[in-house]
């Protein structure tokens, strides 16, 4: 038999635009996620009185979840945009919370929305 030098075939490889992402992103992200879930767990948890308080922070939580989409797209895309526009949804978020007395919605807004301006800060320029 003879040995030829057998090359393996070439297969092109799907080659998709790697896309650096700050690891305080990532963190905020499912941060942000954590914060939803543990609202939204609550109040099915406590019962009929929680939806008066979920009616109260509405708007709140309409920008906080329009804000968390928004710093996906941003993220996976390395769009500093998205990611500013992200940002400003926080901030709305914490005007809307509307609840003067229990201040974890606003702390939890105020946090993530600078996390994600650090973060956005932190990404190299394209």
């Amino acid at each position: 038999m003879l040995e030829e030098n057998v090359q393996p075939p070439i297969v092109e490889q799907d080659q998709q635009k790697h896309v650096t992402t700050s690891g305080i992103l990532t963190l905020t992200f499912y941060l942000a996620l954590g914060y939803l879930g543990f609202v939204l767990c609550g109040a099915i948890a406590v019962g009929p009185w929680v939806i008066l308080y979920l009616l109260n922070i509405l708007l709140h939580m309409v920008c906080f979840i329009i804000a968390t989409v928004l710093l996906r797209n941003g993220k996976n895309k390395g769009d500093k945009t998205t990611l500013y526009v992200a940002t400003i949804c926080y901030f709305i978020s914490v005007i809307a919370v509307n609840d003067p007395y229990w201040h974890f919605n606003q702390f939890i807004s105020f946090l993530i929305a600078g996390m994600v301006f650090i973060g956005t800060l932190l990404l190299p320029n394209e």
